[in-house]
């Protein structure tokens, strides 16, 4: 199929046709005579024959009583007649007339006049920890207007300067409010507290209903995941933050692994992964099995899968902002779960009531001491390479001998100090590390085998961070701090094969050893300006100084020499540079034009001695109250990449010198609209086509050694290619009550494109060639249903074929790659279940439960192998077939069990 075939044109250009005809509607001449009338009834009448919205006090408007007689008048001057001498006067908001009564300070001739606007300054936060809420939603009441809180939970929003004013203020897993709020006063702000929506409780505390996993915010364009939800989800470990971030449209759940997390099918590493300001570079354990993040240290995650912010740099993709918990600033407690191959904890201490707290997790796996059924399955999965090379569908030989049985464990952990001293500060330190560790050793006789490995996975980062609401208008933030990780492989596995003369060997050897770290010092500071309700700006300086060193020594060989191959990763094994940004954006709203903004992001790399400008920008138009359209187009670049060899988990990060590699580059274009029927019921539809320029492809060339005519190498090529993507996700989302459901597919084609040199070396007369994560459908279906003080989940993900390369070779061993990607994987489904218990037993909480993935145990082909035979080199020449193939399969019926206790 042609990349971006003629249907899918006809749709780009019918959504961009529709979006640029949005109507405008003139505004109505009242023509109306009214003899002693309610205005309740009037307001009903303008509204029934004009279409005019108002928001209004009905008990008020009920007893107050008009005459007149309007002839062509406009809204606003028959708004004029019909209030005068009634104490009442009125704002326009978002299209909707707000009445609100007049302030005698403000209005001594009693016209009614429009209502000025003034500042409302303040903070939303937790009633009974005191942590501060990040991005939550207020909204006026009546209205569409309202404005999205800062990552500290700071807000200005311009309201009518009446008596009161009455908002709407909701965050995802807290009891949403209707809150009124008296006169504003200048440099006084406004404190919301909210309170967390419950499960269960003991019988004095009234339920709540069903929380949400995910909320979409329009205003933002994110995603914001529910923390408290993730243990409802089914998935391989207790509370893992991949599993609800795979079941929104266009990002991949196929996979099963938590490192593959790809974002409308861009590479993993071109992500932005933020957490509390720090670049996490690894973000997964047991070799992409779980998440590295510990649930309990999270407060909120943010999903960005469109144009980023002129603010975010450094990422070609998506962004994924985790803001970590702030702790409780009243009272300490403590948390600690367990299930088939980790125990974690927590513990919150208000260390200066309302001013000082610290909150510290900590998450270790006991897989070196006890090895679960559940720890043998999913190595054994993971972890295939490691089987006998030979036999690839063979099980570990060390699991059926425990004194080979690999030693392996994993740990992270997290440390925030979070200090207030005003009203007006926040404050924090956050430090986080993870690691992976493994050991293996075995060998065998006949034939001769012998496997050995040993590797240390490293992620750690120190970020301080200041947030400051200096007047209502006006807001800074400052980050500091360095990310860092490394990473060590050493792997070497030797096979002998007796040849026919029952004397001489003959076999394979294969060593590979990874050597490679990045360290990134980095700063931010951000600031923001409100002129008034319509005008905001944000603008900012940052700075990054990276240092990478990367060393990979691949030997593939038959002879026993075992000759040295390096493959090309950087021209020296440390680089040093430095990423300089200036950025700034400028966002308008007024009427049913709910977000325009428009920036630009300049940066410059010294170690290409270039500037690159990325200019962005999205809108966001209100076409009806409960229809909205959106788009978004933007660039972005690269700089700090990711080389990935046959797609496991060797992984080296690198700079871009535009030498061996270049920056990678990234235009990006959505148009969408967003359907929101009622509170409960959404549809969310988004058109996207993405072109990303400096892709890695690498490629396996054999060939007959010189030395011999039995023997055989090889060579590792990297090219890189453009990659084009195209496509629709589409989500129905609803609610009933304590049942909620969501519907998620995924429409989308991503091809690479040749370059000269693949192009000659394959022969290939096409253009392109599907990308190895290349999916045209997916389906995934989410249902939880909360009774009494249970809650069960479960989630169906549907996903057609991906491609995979099928190699062959010709009787001198040389490699004759045939339309690349041409073969398909079957398709790929499974179910998830999930059943979790929550009881209070006097104060403690306990959340028990299982997980169980692949419900119906489908075999799901994962990948193909492809692997030379010891004697590939005299299956070659004697006219044999000199591969081995092997089916890759997922993992099958998988349970895991855990029980969660907080005190």
């Amino acid at each position: 199929m042609l990349f971006l075939s003629y249907p899918m044109k006809k749709q780009w250009l019918l959504a961009l046709s529709l979006l640029l005809s949005l109507p405008v509607f003139p505004q109505p001449k009242i023509t109306l005579s009214i003899t002693h009338q309610p205005l309740t009834a009037v307001f009903q009448q303008l509204g029934e024959n004009y279409g005019l919205k108002f928001a209004y006090d009905n008990d008020r408007a009920d007893q107050i009583y008009v005459t007149a007689t309007l002839q062509e008048t406009s809204p606003e001057e028959a708004l004029r007649i019909l209030l005068k001498n009634t104490g009442l006067g009125y704002t326009l908001i978002d299209n909707v007339y707000v009445i609100t009564p007049l302030n005698p300070s403000l209005s001594s001739s009693g016209e009614p006049g429009e209502v000025p606007l003034c500042k409302l300054s303040g903070v939303v936060r937790d009633t009974l920890s005191g942590e501060h809420l990040p991005y939550a939603t207020i909204v006026i009441t009546g209205t569409h207007k309202g404005i999205v809180a800062n990552s500290d939970g700071f807000f200005t929003l311009w309201v009518p300067s009446s008596d009161s004013i009455r908002l709407q203020v909701s965050y995802i897993g807290y009891v949403p409010m209707d809150v009124k709020i008296a006169q504003p006063q200048k440099n006084v702000p406004v404190i919301i507290e909210m309170k967390r929506a419950i499960q269960e409780m003991p019988p004095a505390v009234v339920h709540s209903s069903q929380q949400q996993v995910f909320e979409l915010n329009q205003l933002s364009g994110s995603v914001t995941l529910n923390p408290a939800k993730m243990v409802d989800m089914p998935s391989l470990a207790e509370q893992d933050i991949v599993t609800p971030l795979q079941l929104i449209p266009g990002v991949d759940a196929t996979t099963e692994s938590s490192s593959g997390l790809t974002i409308r099918k861009a590479p993993s590493d071109k992500n932005l992964i933020l957490f509390d300001g720090m670049t996490i570079y690894q973000i997964d354990h047991f070799y992409g099995m779980i998440s590295s993040f510990n649930s309990k240290a999270i407060k909120e995650i943010q999903l960005y899968k469109n144009t980023l912010d002129a603010r975010y740099g450094g990422r070609s993709s998506g962004l994924i902002e985790i803001t970590g918990k702030s702790g409780n600033m009243y009272h300490a407690s403590a948390q600690a779960s367990m299930d088939m191959w980790s125990v974690d904890g927590m513990l919150e201490v208000p260390v200066v009531k309302e001013k000082l707290s610290l909150v510290l997790t900590g998450r270790r796996s006991y897989t070196d001491y006890y090895q679960s059924p559940l720890f043998s399955t999913l190595y054994n999965k993971t972890r295939y390479d490691l089987q006998n090379y030979y036999m690839p569908q063979a099980y570990l030989t060390a699991f059926k001998a425990g004194k080979d049985f690999p030693s392996f464990y994993f740990y992270d952990a997290t440390a925030k100090l979070t200090y207030k001293p005003s009203l007006k500060d926040v404050m924090s330190l956050s430090w986080y590390r993870g690691t992976d560790r493994m050991y293996f050793s075995t060998s065998d006789t006949t034939p001769f085998i012998r496997i050995e490995e040993k590797s240390e996975l490293n992620n750690e980062g120190v970020s301080f961070r200041w947030g400051r609401k200096w007047t209502p208008s006006y807001y800074s933030t400052f980050v500091g701090g360095f990310s860092s990780y490394s990473a060590f492989i050493n792997h070497e596995d030797t096979s002998s094969i007796r040849a026919i003369d029952f004397i001489s060997f003959y076999g394979l050897k294969r060593y590979y050893e990874v050597s490679n770290s990045i360290r990134d010092i980095h700063f931010d500071f951000y600031h923001q300006y409100q002129w008034n309700s319509e005008w905001s700006a944000e603008f900012g300086v940052a700075e990054n100084l990276y240092r990478t060193t990367a060393e990979y020594t691949q030997i593939f060989s038959g002879d026993s020499s075992l000759t040295k191959k390096t493959a090309p990763i950087q021209n020296v094994n440390t680089l040093y540079s430095s990423l300089t940004a200036f950025y700034l954006q400028g966002n308008f709203s007024k009427g049913s034009l709910l977000s325009c903004k428009a920036g630009v992001r300049a940066e410059y790399f010294s170690l290409t001695r270039e500037a690159y400008y990325a200019p962005r920008f999205s809108v966001l138009y209100r076409i009806h109250p409960s229809l909205s359209a959106k788009a978004s187009a933007g660039i972005a670049y690269q700089y700090v990449n990711r080389l990935s060899y046959q797609t496991d988990f060797r992984n080296i990060w690198t700079m871009a010198d535009n030498k061996t590699s270049p920056v990678v580059s990234c235009r990006h274009v959505m148009l969408g609209a967003v359907y929101q029927i009622n509170p409960g019921f959404q549809i969310d539809v988004e058109l996207f086509y993405r072109r990303m320029y400096g892709i890695p492809y690498g490629m396996l060339v054999y060939h007959m050694s010189k030395d011999s005519l039995y023997n055989v190498e090889s060579d590792l090529y990297i090219n890189y290619l453009v990659q084009k993507t195209g496509g629709v996700d589409v989500l129905v989302k609803k609610s009933f009550g304590k049942y909620q459901t969501w519907l998620g597919y995924s429409l989308s084609e991503t091809n690479l494109f040749y370059n000269s040199w693949l192009k000659k070396k394959t022969g290939s007369v096409r253009e392109y060639f599907p990308y190895g994560d290349d999916q045209l459908h997916e389906i995934k279906w989410y249902h939880t249903l909360q009774y009494k003080q249970w809650n069960f989940s479960l989630s169906w993900i549907f996903g057609s074929g991906k491609p995979w390369n099928y190699y062959r070779l010709d009787e001198k061993m040389d490699y004759l790659p045939f339309n690349i990607n041409s073969m398909r994987l079957t398709p790929y489904h499974r179910m998830d279940a999930g059943a979790q218990y929550h009881v209070f037993i006097g104060k403690v909480e306990i959340k028990t439960g299982i997980n169980i993935f692949n419900v119906y145990n489908r075999h799901n082909q994962r990948s193909i192998l492809m692997k030379l035979k010891p004697n590939a080199g005299l299956e070659a020449v004697t006219g044999g077939e000199p591969l081995q193939v092997a089916d890759i399969y997922g993992l099958g019926f998988t349970p895991n069990l855990f029980v969660d206790v907080r005190f």
